[in-house]
């Protein structure tokens, strides 16, 4: 089990205190994170943690998921996904600052300094990847993709080869803790925008295929 806070709030606090970002709407909602990653799970990665209406800003910046019994929808798709593949399951965002429009958080890579920010909250996300070691990774956001490196190698510049033998990709980055674990981008699995029930049972479908030939 990876702790977040213990490893990385100090990182996370110089950013989110540095005032040179406070031209960002959003900077003042801070940031938020799960804190607890278990490692050597399928890890599901999405964009960036929400700032709904009503929200608070949190004094504490961490919260615990458990792997059974959400109410949030969100997290009840991977719960469905790793009961039927047998796999612990954890969850990161790509970014850590609290904004639920994602037009805002793109709009930040067309500026110098939103590039940076980005950037260094990225540096953190590829840090911890490193240090869990998933078995199976599934991108659940277009721009997460984007991000990871998958449509732009100007972020995290991971590569990805298609492999055939499973039927989806692998992430092939020299040099890097993460080479050789399959690799999912998705739609988001909830919400208005999310896969329709048969991509859904294809998915689960899908996953636990190469988690079996992964382990053959």
């Amino acid at each position: 089990m990876t702790s977040i806070k213990a490893n990385y709030k100090k990182q996370l606090d110089d950013i989110f205190k540095n005032s040179n970002y406070d031209e960002f709407d959003f900077f003042k909602n801070s940031y938020y994170s799960n804190d607890e990653v278990i490692e050597n799970s399928l890890l599901f990665i999405g964009l960036n943690p929400s700032f709904r209406k009503g929200d608070e800003i949190l004094e504490e910046k961490f919260y615990q998921l458990t792997q059974e019994n959400h109410t949030d929808p969100y997290f009840k798709k991977f719960q469905d996904i790793s009961n039927h593949t047998k796999l612990p399951w954890a969850h990161i965002d790509m970014l850590y600052c609290r904004e639920t429009k994602q037009d805002k958080v793109y709009e930040l890579s067309k500026s110098a300094l939103g590039t940076k920010f980005i950037k260094e909250q990225l540096s953190i996300t590829n840090q911890i990847l490193e240090q869990v070691n998933p078995k199976i990774i599934v991108v659940t956001n277009s721009l997460a993709r984007w991000f990871i490196g998958y449509d732009d190698q100007h972020w995290l510049n991971h590569r990805f080869e298609f492999d055939k033998n499973i039927g989806t990709q692998r992430i092939i980055t020299e040099d890097s803790k993460l080479k050789g674990i399959p690799i999912f981008f998705t739609s988001m699995l909830s919400g208005q925008r999310a896969l329709d029930n048969g991509s859904f049972d294809r998915l689960k479908w899908h996953i636990d295929f190469v988690n079996k030939i992964e382990n053959y």
